[in-house]
């Protein structure tokens, strides 16, 4: 390794001085360079250097080294030769020009024994390369027998190992006959178990599914049975408060109109004509209450119990609208001033039952007369507060509504101040008769004048008859 590094270290300075000074000798330097490939064992690169030598001695001569050095001897033996001969052929023709010096001195003879001499040792190079050539042919058929040797013990080896891996085979085959066997076992005694959780399974989903069928038909009943219970408790309450509060406000009109009307028909009570006048029209007065309770209560009965008919007809809106308020407008306290206003025109017809329309208008002005003591109430009809719908709306300057019961207004027997006449039917009716004409009634919650109700109607789907 030391001798190699002080070869590298000397080819580099060697090629320094080639660069600095020229090169004298290429063919010097490419076999120096040659040397150093073969150093580095680069020796395809060595061999095309080596081409590329001009002088053909000089290119086998490094073909030889390269061949030598990385232990082709084969080759380096063939390049050998070559240079043995060509050594001979160079000897042959140097003793041939010594042998004419010779016999130009010493005469022909000896040239011929001189040739004879040299021909022998030819003939002894020759004999000494062809021992070589023996041997290198008894070395490569050594080397075939031991390759022959070799392969038989490679093929026995691999039938050894073949016979090994059929016995292992056989084992196997017997070991996966056997699993197969436990296999079709287990398989068969999961299909058994498996069968048997299925059916299970089916017959537990189907004993909770009739059972949850069955709890939900029990709880079903016994939500009917709940809400038909309450039904008949709400009835039965319902009843009583119906009874007592018909009772009360039948008594009420009932009892001033006789009362009233024995002072008129009594001769010994002495009443000018202004009392009697009163006396008649508060006489007139809770009649109109007294029929208006019976209507409201034979209203509500025929709605409920779905014999009453709808009679549906095309009608002027603004003219129904008028007849409602000229019907109630007597009733109205003296501080309060009623009106009418539309943006409908005087001649647009729609269809629905009048009497039932006029019903609810009605009702809305005389529960607005009864909670206004001063100031004004409104009716209005209007075709552009509800696009595609026909709005009537009555509006007072009462108390209005408190927010707290302003969901529960249109509720069956709902007063807010059961001070006042009434059965607290009315606006449960008006609730009752917009659900047949397929429209609703509302509080309008955004109106803070008093109270304002709404009746909407749709212009485009026929009510219910």
């Amino acid at each position: 390794m030391k001798r190699i590094n002080d070869f590298n270290a000397c080819y580099d300075e060697c090629t320094q001085v080639i660069e600095q000074y020229g090169v004298i000798r290429k063919t010097a330097v490419q076999r120096l360079h040659i040397y150093k490939l073969i150093l580095n064992k680069n020796y395809d690169q060595a061999h095309t250097e080596a081409d590329s030598l001009r002088n053909l001695l000089s290119a086998n001569q490094m073909h030889h080294e390269i061949y030598l050095k990385s232990g082709n001897y084969e080759k380096a033996y063939i390049y050998n030769n070559w240079l043995h001969n060509y050594q001979d052929s160079v000897n042959r023709q140097v003793q041939s020009s010594d042998i004419a010096e010779l016999n130009a001195r010493i005469g022909t003879e000896r040239i011929k024994l001189d040739a004879k001499a040299l021909e022998y040792q030819n003939t002894a190079l020759n004999l000494k390369n062809t021992q070589l050539e023996l041997d290198r042919t008894k070395s490569q058929s050594e080397l075939e027998m031991m390759n022959i040797e070799n392969s038989k013990l490679v093929l026995e080896n691999r039938n050894l190992d073949l016979a090994r891996l059929n016995v292992e085979a056989e084992k196997q085959k017997a070991i996966l006959k056997e699993q197969q066997s436990a296999s079709q076992h287990y398989i068969v005694t999961l299909s058994l178990v498996l069968s048997f959780l299925f059916l299970f399974t089916c017959f537990l989903i189907f004993y909770l599914y009739r059972r949850r069928k069955t709890m939900a038909i029990l709880q079903e009943k016994n939500e009917e049975l709940t809400v038909a219970r309450d039904h008949a408790e709400e009835s039965d309450r319902m009843k009583s408060f119906f009874i007592q509060n018909m009772s009360h406000e039948i008594r009420t009109p009932l009892n001033a109109i006789v009362g009233f009307s024995q002072v008129l028909s009594t001769p010994d009570i002495e009443v000018d004509d202004e009392e009697k006048e009163e006396f008649s029209m508060l006489i007139q007065q809770n009649s109109e209450l007294l029929t208006t309770l019976i209507n409201d209560v034979l209203d509500l009965a025929s709605l409920e119990s779905g014999k009453y008919r709808m009679h549906l007809a095309p009608h002027r809106c603004n003219e129904l609208c008028q007849v409602a308020m000229v019907s109630v407008v007597h009733r109205n306290p003296k501080k309060v001033k009623s009106y009418f206003t539309s943006d409908v025109p005087n001649d647009y017809l729609f269809v629905t039952d009048k009497e039932r329309l006029q019903q609810v208008l009605i009702n809305f002005l005389t529960n607005a007369e009864k909670h206004t003591e001063r100031g004004e109430i409104h009716l209005h009809c209007s075709l552009t507060e509800n696009p595609g719908k026909i709005t009537f709306s009555v509006a007072d300057t009462g108390p209005g509504i408190p927010a707290d019961q302003a969901d529960c207004v249109f509720d069956r027997f709902s007063k807010l101040d059961e001070f006042k006449q009434g059965t607290g039917l009315g606006l449960n009716i008006c609730s009752i008769i917009a659900g047949r004409l397929k429209g609703e009634v509302k509080l309008d919650k955004n109106y803070t004048g008093g109270a304002r109700f709404l009746f909407i109607l749709p212009l485009d789907s026929v009510p219910d008859k």
